[in-house]
């Protein structure tokens, strides 16, 4: 049997979020009725959660098409498992693995930015889903001067602290580097991600890196996003670990674009 093409392809790792799926199918729900002159799958990943999240996610699978009226083969929904939980580097790494679009949008369970973002880069002519020739990655970055940024936690500061340390550190010219909706080429995102060492919270930042490094653009985009309660990044502690982690990344991808 041939394989079914799709446009678009979204990968979501999710770990114990049984409570706020409902809040991902929302936003799945708006785009399966927005986009309806494109083919989309969805791959949801879930990485070895504690809770009933696997359990909600089949069953999501199941009836999503049937609750929501959308046509099973063109919008089409799935969901794979991480065992045991390994971090989101890796349930990414699966999910891009499998995913069986022309392009791949990486987006966070909490719908902080929703998939519809991709349809006003599409109206506003900063990409064309039908050609997926471009070697180009759009990064939602929430410091564009056009993007809408609700966040009440605070939290936005210590990002550009943590943001101003990462481009010093990684060589990368981009002010949002950790913002998860990210939109790739397929090729070029089974390519690096395929290659991808470090699987934490960083690993946003060896990607773009490994982009930079293969002569690709990477194009900041506005988006609309809003902080989720419930977030189970520690401001404090995470982003510790995190810049400890770009200094890893620095140092070992030195040690191997050297060898190329």
């Amino acid at each position: 049997m041939q394989e079914q093409h799709f446009h678009l392809s979204l990968v979501i790792p999710i770990y114990n979020e049984a409570g706020r799926l409902h809040l991902m199918e929302g936003g799945l729900v708006e785009l399966a009725h927005d986009a309806s002159q494109f083919q989309i799958e969805v791959v949801m990943v879930d990485d070895g959660s504690r809770d009933n999240t696997w359990e909600d996610l089949q069953a999501l699978e199941k009836e999503f098409p049937q609750k929501h009226g959308v046509n099973k083969d063109r919008f089409h929904v799935r969901s794979l498992q991480q065992i045991p939980n390994a971090g989101k580097g890796v349930a990414l790494q699966k999910g891009v693995k499998e995913a069986r679009g022309d392009w791949i949008l990486t987006l966070d369970a909490d719908m902080a930015a929703r998939p519809i973002e991709v349809l006003k880069w599409q109206k506003e002519g900063q990409l064309d889903l039908n050609d997926p020739s471009e070697k180009m990655v759009m990064i939602g970055s929430r410091e564009h001067p056009k993007s809408i940024v609700i966040d009440k936690s605070g939290r936005r500061i210590m990002g550009r602290v943590f943001n101003a340390l990462t481009r010093t550190i990684s060589g990368l010219p981009l002010r949002d580097t950790q913002c998860g909706f990210k939109l790739y080429p397929a090729n070029l995102a089974k390519e690096t991600f395929a290659k991808l060492i470090h699987t934490g919270w960083a690993h946003d930042v060896e990607i773009l890196m490994r982009v930079q490094h293969q002569g690709h653009s990477i194009k900041p985009l506005p988006v609309h996003w809003t902080a989720i309660e419930g977030s189970k990044i520690n401001p404090l502690k995470d982003a510790w670990d995190m810049f400890w982690e770009i200094v890893k990344i620095r140092f070992n991808l030195n040690k191997e674009f050297k060898k190329d």
